[in-house]
């Protein structure tokens, strides 16, 4: 497989159509995304992909991005780098904490010369403080994959706070993919499949405030609490794990240097089942912590059924690591915002309906999977 004649850029222009999952299936078929083994339909979410890991991961001393990956790990080792260390996921393999892993994925690309693609961190991944960045071979951004990009994809992997076990074909990240053959024209809320409030891009800021539930305003890692196997769900007791966090008279929070914390939004998150949604911060950083590490919406989160009947308490999670020195969080700070974005086509499944393992439909303040429901 080539790097595409489009070149390694991703379109600057966001006015294009987000595929949905019936689209996806007819990419599969057409051999635009291709697989090793058979792609499994739980991978397909209603507007994303999860990729798979395959067989092995190459532990490595730095991240790094030009190049092609498997010609830099190709040459590492030939010259006899000692600094990577291949390893066999298929028993599953313990990642630890602060290393940086290159791990080949199951699927490759086909696409054509109108779809590109950008991949996120799958929500479960990023509430356990694991980084993801998606890699193409010779590409200059990470995360973005070009139009009409042919050829293999890498995962970069670094668990911030948790050890953690992972085995081949588990996912950790999504992809989701765009068409640039007919841009869009309206404006979302010009639309008559929109509900009133929602435009096409809507800030979000942070709750710190007690409600008539729960004292809990958020949760702290704790450093060197124990393993974490990713295939184990709802299985792991938070408290050996978390820090509660508790609301202040003050609706205030100090986050501490180099610590993790989940958070949640103070305004309810809603995406039409002909959207999707992107949570993004207003740049890479905001002060001195970093805002999320998972950010994907599929069309109908918040939703109850295909009738914009609202579950009226779904929240949007943040995942927040604090740098440097200590910062000052209030109730009702902007912290980023939710870019909207229209399917070209109705999905065949929404979010939150049977057997697409929507484990955060409805969710408020919401640890991962992997720990036991309260």
């Amino acid at each position: 497989m080539t790097v595409s004649e489009y070149g390694n850029k991703t379109p600057v222009n966001s006015n294009t159509y987000v595929l949905p999952d019936n689209s996806i299936r007819r990419m599969i078929a057409e051999r635009q995304i291709i697989a090793e083994e058979s792609i499994d339909d739980s991978q397909i979410q209603p507007a994303s992909l999860d990729l798979r890991l395959g067989m092995y991961a190459y532990h490595v001393r730095a991240s790094f991005l030009a190049g092609g990956v498997k010609k830099r790990v190709d040459d590492c080792i030939s010259h006899g780098n000692l600094e990577v260390c291949r390893i066999d996921l298929t028993k599953g393999a313990l990642l630890k904490v602060g290393c940086v892993y290159i791990i080949p994925l199951v699927e490759s690309l086909n696409l054509p010369s109108h779809i590109y693609a950008l991949a996120n961190s799958k929500s479960s991944s990023g509430r356990l403080d694991i980084f993801t960045r998606l890699i193409t071979d010779f590409g200059e951004e990470f995360d973005r994959v070009p139009l009409g990009y042919q050829g293999n994809l890498y995962l970069e992997v670094c668990s911030g706070t948790f050890d953690i076990i992972v085995h081949s074909n588990l996912s950790l990240n999504q992809i989701r993919f765009k068409d640039v053959s007919m841009q869009i024209t309206e404006s979302l809320h010009d639309s008559t499949h929109i509900i009133n409030h929602l435009m096409e891009e809507e800030v979000f800021s942070v709750n710190l405030r007690r409600n008539d539930e729960t004292d809990i305003i958020g949760y702290k890692a704790k450093k060197e609490a124990g393993i974490i196997d990713l295939r184990k769900v709802n299985y792991y007791d938070s408290t050996v794990f978390w820090d509660c966090i508790y609301a202040s008279d003050k609706d205030m929070l100090v986050l501490e240097p180099n610590e993790f914390y989940i958070l949640s939004s103070s305004s309810i998150i809603q995406v039409p089942p002909l959207y999707a949604a992107e949570m993004i911060p207003y740049i890479s950083f905001l002060g001195e912590f970093r805002v999320h590490y998972a950010g994907f919406f599929d069309p109908n989160f918040g939703y109850k059924g295909k009738n914009n009947e609202s579950l009226g308490n779904t929240r949007a999670v943040l995942e927040v690591r604090c740098r440097e020195v200590p910062f000052v969080l209030f109730h009702g700070q902007s912290m980023g915002k939710i870019v909207y974005e229209k399917l070209k086509g109705v999905p065949d499944r929404l979010y939150g309906e049977d057997g697409i393992g929507s484990h955060y439909q409805g969710q408020s303040l919401c640890l991962s999977k992997h720990f036991l429901s309260k």
